[in-house]
């Protein structure tokens, strides 16, 4: 009965939509300062703005909004590297919440905090609302020896959500692939861990031959020839669980891990199944 459990077909929604407006996502650019936060509500006295507080924001479109517009607030975070290649993927751009629009003056507009993911701060850019369809996830979960699929668009894990290092089912992460790669909402990758060349002193004993009343089989040459071997052997990777996509951009996608066998790295592999 507790092995079928592993195996039983599941169906749930991802994200709420509060937690699918709450992400973050990685664009190939800076983005424009055209709209941004240039004060708080209590000016001089506080930094921050919540939910349910008011900001006053600047810049070249506020004289194209007007009342009852909603936006959300992001902030530039930091530039996403290829692992490998070391070059730049995009910006990661933390997503702060949304904010509605109550008042336009001659050059500035005073907006409400409608929902807060993090603190905003003066300098947040506020970019147009999107549209973020739920994702329902339905399928089974990898297991232990689910084959290595030959062919499947390969990429790796850039970035998790919150900028954590371990991470585990339930965490968001961002991978390299995106659209134009045909990656598409609720395409599931399963995460492999390539194993480590090999070590020669995972073939040492300590203390063998020692007190045995025949002669070693395995001399230095020996040892030699099969670590020679042993260097170009071919694993299947290691199984480390499954990754489900809530976003998609160009170039990459955010997704949620549903299921992790063990810790989850920057830099594990993602293979489409």
């Amino acid at each position: 009965m507790a092995t079928f459990a592993l195996f039983v077909t599941l169906l749930f929604q991802l994200l709420t939509p509060e937690e699918l407006k709450c992400i973050g996502f990685i664009h190939d650019s800076l983005l424009p300062m055209d709209l941004y936060i240039s004060g708080t509500e209590r000016e001089g006295i506080q930094t921050l703005s919540t939910s349910g507080q008011l900001i006053y924001l600047s810049g070249k479109d506020t004289a194209s909004i007007k009342p009852g517009d909603i936006f959300w607030v992001v902030r530039p975070e930091g530039k996403i590297l290829n692992q490998l290649s070391q070059e730049i993927i995009g910006i990661y751009y933390k997503e702060l919440g949304t904010v509605k629009i109550e008042a336009i003056d001659k050059e500035s507009a005073t907006a409400s905090v409608i929902l807060s993911c993090n603190v905003m701060l003066k300098a947040d850019i506020l970019i147009p609302q999107a549209n973020k369809p739920p994702v329902k996830y339905a399928g089974q979960h990898s297991n232990r020896i689910t084959p290595y699929p030959e062919g499947g668009l390969a990429s790796s894990i850039i970035l998790a959500k919150d900028d954590l290092r371990l991470m585990a089912a339930g965490n968001i992460c961002f991978i390299g692939a995106g659209a134009r790669d045909g990656v598409k909402l609720g395409d599931r990758f399963t995460i492999y861990r390539p194993h480590p060349p090999i070590n020669p002193k995972d073939l040492a004993v300590v203390g063998k031959g020692k007190g045995l009343s025949y002669a070693r089989v395995r001399d230095k040459s020996f040892e030699s020839d099969l670590i020679d071997q042993l260097k170009v052997r071919k694993l299947s990777p290691r199984v480390l669980g499954d990754l489900v996509v809530v976003e998609v951009a160009e170039s990459t996608a955010a997704a949620k891990i549903v299921y992790s066998a063990e810790d989850v790295h920057l830099g594990d592999l993602v293979v489409k199944r």
